[in-house]
């Protein structure tokens, strides 16, 4: 609309993570996590399962590709969960899911 040259343009995807053994469990932590951040009128979780990272790393790895895939090349990830768990969630991201990526060029 105002005739600007998005060529050079690098799209980025903020994502909310919740690293947990299922995408059940990883979405109730992080609706609870999240839960009070922002107002919204309806259910929370309904939010987090649309816009979060959720469940193990590979189902977080599958989603991360589908904003990749679109043609996000920045990725800065949060964490959504309580601070005790916050170690392990970045252990997770460090480990598995940046060199997933790293490991294919990207």
């Amino acid at each position: 609309e105002q005739n600007r040259d998005l060529t050079d343009f690098q799209w980025a995807y903020f994502p909310y993570v919740s690293i947990y053994d299922t995408v059940k469990e990883a979405a109730e932590v992080a609706a609870e996590a999240l839960g009070g951040r922002y107002l919204y009128g309806g259910g929370f979780r309904d939010i987090v399962e649309k816009y979060c990272l959720l469940g193990p790393g590979e189902s977080c790895i599958t989603r991360i590709q589908e904003y990749i895939d679109a043609g996000a090349r920045h990725i800065v990830f949060s964490v959504a969960c309580p601070r005790e768990d916050r170690t392990r969630h970045l252990e997770t991201i460090a480990k598995e899911i940046i060199p997933h990526f790293r490991e294919r060029g990207i």
